[in-house]
């Protein structure tokens, strides 16, 4: 990569950060719904003590770290918030922020491929 694209690239990088500090103060609690039992996985992930020693991880194990924390928010917000639908499903809000997390997450391992986002209307 030349030193051009790269110098707009960490641009890029320092616009989007910029974006995501004026999005922080925002209220960005969205209503999603979980099937049960992964609503109870992340329940389980908020309960578990996490004492290791993360000093010299690697990077993907820095990242699993990263989703495992993400998955224990959602966790905590199930708990907090999480009412119980008639089709057997959660109703909690979350972050907005911890949907970027939930998806890169699904990407990462191709859970996305062949799935196909509901039209909105606008």
């Amino acid at each position: 990569m030349n030193e051009g694209d790269q110098a707009a690239r960490q641009d890029e990088a320092e616009t989007l950060a910029q974006i995501g500090r004026c999005l922080f103060v925002q209220d960005l609690r969205i209503r999603v719904t979980l099937p049960a039992a992964l609503a109870i996985g992340a329940s389980v992930a908020w309960a578990r003590d996490d004492l290791g020693n993360d000093e010299g991880e690697s990077d993907s194990a820095r990242s699993m770290r990263h989703q495992a924390g993400s998955l224990a928010l959602i966790g905590l917000a199930v708990d907090e918030r999480g009412v119980p639908t008639a089709g057997g499903q959660i109703e909690v809000e979350i972050d907005a922020w911890q949907i970027g997390s939930d998806l890169d997450a699904a990407d990462q391992r191709g859970l996305l491929n062949e799935l196909y986002r509901p039209e909105r209307d606008t």
